[in-house]
């Protein structure tokens, strides 16, 4: 379980990349494109995270949620 939650959330993330790198390619002579759009990713990376632990809110993670922990997580990024 944890593996595939893995593989899923590390697939995820490289298509992720892969566009982020695309976008800041084609729009390479677009400073002003680039800046917001920088900011824009930042903002959603902070929300991302602020609702990951949302979802998971306790501070002692492994024992409050177990061995689900870290696929449950993996599976949130992934989506």
């Amino acid at each position: 379980m944890n593996k595939v939650a893995c593989a899923q959330h590390k697939q995820a993330d490289q298509v992720l990349n892969t566009t982020y790198a695309t976008v800041l390619k084609s729009y390479a002579q677009d400073a002003p494109f680039l800046a917001k759009f920088k900011q824009a990713q930042r903002a959603w990376i902070a929300f991302r995270d602020a609702q990951l632990a949302a979802r998971f809110p306790k501070s002692d993670k492994q024992a409050e949620y177990g061995s689900a922990y870290p696929p449950a997580v993996a599976a949130c990024l992934a989506n």
